[in-house]
C-alpha cells in the first residue's frame, strides 16, 4: 500500500438482468433501505405474490469473471448494505496513512445522493468523495440514473474496460454488497455461489448470515399463501 488506496466496490445489483424500466415496474418502490428486516421480508413476499414475472429475472454470468481476475487482495468485506463501505475504507486508509483514493464502483446506482442527513447506501460515495480526493470511476448501466453526479465521477458502461482495470490494479480492499432491497431474493444463492469461493481465499470480514438465502421455504410458503388469498379475494368480488 502507498499514498493511494485502491478500492474495488462491487454491488450485486449491477449484475441483475433487469433494466431500469423493469426495475421501476417490478422491484419494490422504496427510497432507501432503512426498514427492519422483518418489513423488508414482507415487502419482497408481497412483491413476488403480486408479480410472478419477478421470479424469472436472472443475472449476468460475467459476475464470475470479475472476481476470478483478482489473484491477491489484503482484505475483503461482504455486507448487505453499501453504506458500510465508507466506514471500512476510511478505517483502512487511516491504518496505512493513505491520502488519496482510486476507486472503481460496479453498481447499478451511483450512490451519490446528497439529500440525506445520515450515511446510507445511496450517499456513502458522495461522503467519501467530499473527504478524499482521487480517481473515482463508476461502471453502471446505460439507463442508470445519472442526474447530479459530479464531473469527477467517471461514468462508463464498458465491461471489458472494467475487467482490464480489475486485472491490472493492485487492490488494497474489495467491498462486496448484496443490496437486499434492490436485489431479488431468489438470486441470493447465485450471489453466494459466485462470491463465497472467492472470499474464502482471503482475509475477510463477512456479515453474519449474508450467505443464507432470503428465498427459503418460509419465504416461498408465505408468498404462495398470499397469492392464493389474493386470488380468492378477486373471485369474491
Amino acid at each position: 500500500m502507498g499514498s493511494v488506496f485502491n478500492i474495488l466496490s462491487i454491488d450485486w445489483d449491477y449484475f441483475i438482468e433487469a433494466d431500469g424500466s423493469f426495475r421501476a415496474c417490478h422491484f419494490p418502490d422504496i427510497p432507501n433501505e432503512k426498514y427492519p428486516k422483518s418489513l423488508q421480508h414482507v415487502i419482497w413476499v408481497n412483491r413476488y405474490a403480486c408479480d410472478p414475472e419477478l421470479a424469472k429475472v436472472g443475472y449476468k454470468p460475467i459476475a464470475t469473471k470479475f472476481v476470478q481476475l483478482i489473484k491477491s487482495v489484503p482484505f475483503v468485506v461482504v455486507a448487505e448494505s453499501h453504506k458500510y463501505a465508507y466506514t471500512y475504507v476510511v478505517q483502512k486508509m487511516r491504518e496505512c496513512h493513505a491520502k488519496r483514493v482510486n476507486l472503481l464502483n460496479i453498481d447499478f446506482h451511483s450512490d451519490f445522493r446528497s439529500d440525506a442527513d445520515e450515511l446510507d447506501c445511496g450517499n456513502w460515495l458522495s461522503v467519501l468523495m467530499s473527504e478524499y480526493k482521487g480517481n473515482y470511476e463508476w461502471l453502471g448501466w446505460k439507463d442508470s440514473y445519472l442526474n447530479d453526479i459530479p464531473k469527477w465521477l467517471k461514468f462508463f458502461t464498458n465491461e471489458q474496460k472494467a475487467l482490464s482495470e480489475i486485472a491490472n490494479t493492485p487492490w488494497d480492499m474489495v467491498f462486496i454488497c448484496r443490496s437486499d432491497m434492490w436485489s431479488p431474493p431468489h438470486l441470493d444463492d447465485a450471489f453466494t455461489n459466485i462470491f463465497k469461493p472467492f472470499v474464502d481465499h482471503f482475509r475477510s470480514d463477512v456479515q453474519q448470515g449474508i450467505w443464507s438465502s432470503r428465498y427459503d421455504d418460509k419465504f416461498q410458503k408465505e408468498m404462495l399463501n398470499m397469492r392464493c388469498a389474493m386470488q380468492e379475494f378477486r373471485k369474491g368480488q
